[in-house]
């Protein structure tokens, strides 16, 4: 089986930033690939991130392969379009192969995959088992059409086979980083997910369309033997916990700060994760300092209880900052995302979060716009509101589009409470006015002990390269740029009626 995951052009999503936002392996094609060789399969990964697929590409991992050939996509709404471009590509060079879609978009949009003609089978929700059931049918020439968890064309119509159990993390293997090994001096693998899913409804969280409410984790000595792999045969020293909320289930936290500090492991590397403010308590604090944790992000969303409210996020204003100063209080570097443009937000509320931002003194802060995937409340929210703006191909939906294509760029939801200028601006200037300050650039390009939760990462020693300046220049020539034409917008959105 070839596993694909599909991506347009990378600087597409993140413009100048493309050269600084470390790329991690694609977790979704890694667990997949994983299972499967653990089941005794054969699995090509391909990255499109790394490694634009061409057809000699194809023909070559094709080449040998005992046929019927079997090709998995994986896609997010961002990259559902290349995906599609890339099954007509696999269709046309070889008609007989089978050609599985799954991941998010064809989770929550399956008539449209099945119906564009190039897709045989999606695979929705978690797909480790669902994917092995398939290869194994396919592969003996047997009807897989009763394999839950699927969607199909039968008689011109769609079939949508029930839904199977979430996938059990304690039976996954090791997550495969051998296989990304070719393309090593590219990733950063310094990133780990050892859960999934969360107990929350927030609405503008598209996972919540395949796990639902449900958390689920790794057993404790396979996160350890995970990471001893990450330190010691690649060499990493700085480990990000990718899951949504590392401290959802406490024993759980505890127990692998306990086996991180009895393995030694503390002292070979420093760790950062995410956790909801509502969260954290001394006693959490000291055992993450002990497992040498020294940075936490969380996710703000606002500094109005009113709109926390309004999403869903089941916390308040106060449990963000009591929870914030506690982690600074203990020493934690400390990162957070804030979300503008939500349904009935006012400028004042805003204003609120860009205020609450300056007065904790986060570390590093990102200001994203609001946006709408399909499968998420806020989708619906947006389409019934008429403010909904998905442009071709779902290309406007990126959550740091304004700040990566200012004035360029079509934000994909506007709420009925202002105009699309004012969003816009606000969301350039917040970014500009915090992150832009003499302080906090100087502590990004030169203070290595400044933590940006993985989002941002200059190369050791950058100042040394021309070709670092050049491109660093050419970033700030492009803010610049977007400065002034968000100084009109701005204008406009004074001079205007705000609704």
């Amino acid at each position: 089986m070839i596993l694909i995951n599909p991506q347009k052009n990378r600087r597409d999503q993140l413009g100048g930033f493309a050269n600084y936002v470390p790329l991690n392996v694609p977790f979704g094609i890694g667990f997949l690939s994983g299972y499967l060789l653990m089941k005794g399969k054969s699995v090509t990964v391909v990255d499109e991130e790394v490694t634009p697929l061409t057809t000699g590409m194809l023909d070559a991992y094709v080449k040998g392969a005992a046929a019927p050939h079997i090709f998995g996509i994986s896609c997010l709404t961002a990259n559902i379009n290349r995906g599609l471009e890339i099954a007509c590509l696999i269709r046309e060079r070889f008609p007989s192969g089978v050609i599985l879609m799954g991941g998010i978009h064809p989770t929550v949009l399956p008539e449209d995959v099945v119906n564009s003609g190039v897709v045989d089978v999606v695979v929705r929700n978690e797909g480790e088992v669902t994917l092995f059931r398939l290869y194994e049918a396919i592969k003996a020439g047997l009807d897989y059409k009763n394999i839950q968890g699927i969607s199909y064309l039968e008689d011109g119509a769609v079939v949508h086979n029930g839904v199977p159990p979430l996938v059990d993390m304690k039976e996954l293997p090791i997550f495969p980083y051998h296989l990304f090994e070719p393309h090593r001096k590219r990733y950063n693998f310094g990133f780990l997910t050892s859960s999934r899913g969360c107990p929350f409804d927030c609405i503008f969280c598209s996972q919540r369309a395949i796990t639902g409410r449900t958390y689920r984790f790794m057993k404790t000595d396979k996160v350890i033997e995970t990471i001893d792999l990450m330190v010691n045969k690649y060499g990493e020293r700085n480990i990000v916990f990718s899951d949504d909320n590392f401290v959802v289930n406490k024993k759980r936290m505890t127990d692998i700060c306990d086996a991180i500090v009895d393995t030694g492991l503390d002292k070979k590397a420093a760790f950062m994760c995410q956790c909801r403010g509502d969260a954290i308590t001394p006693e959490i604090l000291e055992y993450l300092k002990r497992a040498n944790f020294n940075g936490i992000s969380f996710g703000i969303e606002s500094g109005s209880n009113r709109v926390l409210d309004v999403i869903k996020k089941a916390e308040t204003v106060e449990d963000n900052v009591k929870g914030i100063r506690l982690a600074k209080k203990h020493g934690f570097k400390v990162s957070g995302t804030y979300i503008l443009g939500l349904p009935t937000e006012t400028r004042q509320e805003r204003l609120m979060s860009y205020k609450m931002a300056k007065d904790l003194d986060l570390d590093y802060v990102r200001f994203n716009n609001a946006t709408p995937y399909p499968g998420t409340e806020l989708y619906e929210i947006a389409k019934r509101e008429g403010g909904l703006n998905t442009g071709e191909n779902w290309k406007n939906l990126n959550a740091c589009a304004v700040l990566i294509g200012g004035s360029k760029t079509e934000v994909p939801y506007v709420p009925t409470t202002c105009t699309k200028e004012e969003l816009m601006s606000d969301v350039f200037w917040f970014n500009i006015g915090y992150s832009m300050r003499p302080v906090r650039v100087w502590k990004m390009l030169f203070d290595k002990t400044t933590d940006t939760a993985g989002w941002i990462q200059l190369p050791q020693q950058w100042w040394l390269r021309w070709e670092e300046w050049k491109t660093l220049t050419g970033l700030g020539m492009g803010f610049l740029n977007q400065m002034f034409k968000m100084s009109f917008y701005a204008f406009k959105a004074k001079m205007g009626v705000s609704r």
